[in-house]
């Protein structure tokens, strides 16, 4: 019992708080603070509130994570905000990446790091690595010794954590059930709100493990996974050319209902030519995750993304029998693909080697594709010069061949680059009059004035070389624009995109609106010259796909 005498006596409190319990619950208590104070300033950007449902099962995990990080550290003050960093950068994390890309993370996000520091400067790189160098280098310095040889808690908590999502993956999904959490699919937003940031990701990769073991495990049989229900070509029709050609952020500017520019950003020849034929296709993402999209356009199906944000990462060169690629060269088609980054990002070569790529070309100096040295990423126009070169150079070799001409450019990427000398910057953006202080997005528009104009001599070049062919223009998503529907975008939906098709040298207005996944039906319409009906099982689709891939 203590008297009340000491309740008022300072060193009691002191005594306190060198506790190691009171020590540990104080700084829990300061951690959840901060965490809260974070999404409590994100609030205005995500419009995500909070919800009891924290308490349930978030408020245990942060405290053991938290505690498991400290146990290893210093008594030392300092330590509990080292061990405090991790956790809250986190939370910060969560709430950026979401209003980056409109989607929310998964742990499989980690596999896309290479491909980020592929496309942002080399100052944000060296920036991210000194903060990263420092960081590291305090909490070396930080390590007890003494403690380090002894880290039960901190194995305890990651065991614990591995075996109930990674190992058997079953046990968190029945923790969250019983707990009930609930999974709405068409509102993810108000699952993360009611569940918590760290308990949504870890039941993402607890349902995507489980998922993955009973695939692995034969849910489909070998016989099952060869059906191809869909993209058949008919033997009896026309095996002619086609031109896919998939870019990077490409997307139409005056699309912007709020937004005018002191010069068209559409150029002239571009304007004058496809531009009145434009259609709509809804890509599977925003800002990012262009593999996805291409998986959409080169599969037939939608990218579900049940076993990670990244179907790409789980192919392993295997044969997938249902994909576009492969159903063309079992028709008789040289298949090739060219991408304008290395072979390493988004394990691309691995993806086209088992979608049924015969060839692929990347700049890594042992193909056709070259860029200059002081280029971030390769200009439209010259990856577009370098194809006419090569597709000549194949129709010439194989006149009697049918080709499939997959194109991945990749100049549109952020943080978009504008070579000075080349393509100067003298579009001006304007919002109500008032010009628009948004150096990205001027930078982006700007790229899409030369990128038009380069775009329509490639087809003009390509109608010559290639005139009895079908081509088709396509943005994997749009870019990642600040405030975009502040802005007046079009029919309020941040993945619709403009596409361009061009059958045997006249561009197509087609009927209605297209998702990703139905770009093929229609390369499959044009070759066997009649409709595709496109009401599949695509979830079955998808999970045979995925099976053919892993094998």
């Amino acid at each position: 019992m203590v008297s009340n005498s000491k309740l008022f006596k300072l060193p009691y409190y002191i005594y306190l708080v060198r506790s190691k319990g009171v020590r540990a619950i104080l700084y829990i208590i300061a951690l959840l603070s901060l965490i809260y104070l974070i999404n409590k300033l994100e609030f205005p950007r995500t419009n995500m509130g909070s919800s009891m449902g924290f308490l349930k099962l978030e408020v245990v995990i942060v405290a053991l994570l938290g505690l498991a990080f400290k146990s290893i550290l210093k008594d030392k003050w300092y330590s509990y905000v080292l061990a405090s960093v991790p956790i809250l950068f986190f939370y910060f994390f969560f709430n950026e990446f979401y209003i980056y890309f409109d989607r929310f993370p998964k742990i499989s996000d980690v596999n896309e790091i290479p491909e980020m520091f592929s496309v942002i400067s080399t100052f944000e790189v060296f920036l991210t690595l000194i903060v990263a160098i420092c960081y590291f280098s305090l909490l070396i310095w930080a390590i007890d010794i003494n403690k380090l040889k002894r880290p039960y808690l901190l194995v305890s908590v990651f065991l614990l954590l591995i075996i109930s999502v990674k190992v058997s993956p079953k046990l968190y999904i029945n923790l969250f059930e019983k707990l009930n959490f609930e999974y709405i699919t068409w509102d993810l937003k108000k699952t993360v709100v009611s569940s918590g940031y760290l308990n949504f990701i870890l039941y993402e990769e607890a349902s995507k493990n489980y998922l993955f073991k009973e695939l692995a495990k034969g849910s489909f049989s070998k016989k099952d996974s060869n059906q191809i229900p869909h993209l058949q070509i008919d033997p009896s029709g026309r095996l002619k050319n086609i031109h896919l050609i998939v870019l990077e952020s490409f997307y139409d500017p005056n699309m912007f209902e709020g937004i005018t520019y002191s010069v068209n950003p559409i150029h002239p020849s571009f304007e004058t030519s496809v531009y009145p034929y434009k259609n709509y296709s809804v890509a599977p993402v925003y800002a990012g995750g262009t593999p996805q999209s291409e998986f959409e356009l080169l599969t037939g199906v939608p990218a579900l993304a049940l076993f990670g944000s990244v179907e790409f990462n789980f192919f392993t060169g295997a044969k997938v029998k249902a994909s576009l690629p492969n159903q063309l060269r079992e028709a008789g088609y040289y298949t090739v693909a060219t991408n304008g980054l290395t072979p390493d990002i988004f394990n691309s070569y691995n993806a086209y080697k088992g979608l049924g790529f015969e060839e692929q070309n990347y700049i890594n100096g042992t193909t056709y594709l070259r860029k200059k040295k002081e280029n971030l990423v390769i200009f439209d126009g010259d990856l577009f010069d370098q194809n006419l070169k090569y597709i000549d150079s194949v129709l010439q070799a194989k006149p009697f061949t049918p080709i499939f001409n997959y194109v991945m450019g990749m100049y549109g990427h952020s943080p978009f680059e504008l070579d000075k000398e080349r393509h100067p910057s003298f579009i001006e953006v304007f919002k109500n009059g008032n010009k628009l202080k948004n150096s990205r997005f001027e930078r982006s528009v700007n790229q899409i004035y030369y990128r038009t104009e380069a775009i329509s001599k490639y087809i003009d070049r390509l109608i010559a070389l290639d005139p009895n062919s079908m081509i088709i223009i396509i943005g994997d998503h749009l870019p990642k624009i600040d405030k975009i529907k502040d802005l007046g975008y079009q029919l309020d939906n941040t993945k619709r995109l403009p596409f361009y098709v061009i059958k045997d040298s006249n561009p197509v207005k087609l009927e209605g609106e297209f998702k990703h996944f139905e770009i093929p039906h229609l390369i499959i319409e044009y070759l066997n010259k009649k409709k595709v009906i496109n009401e599949k099982d695509y979830e079955t689709i998808y999970m045979q796909i995925l099976y053919q891939a892993i094998k």
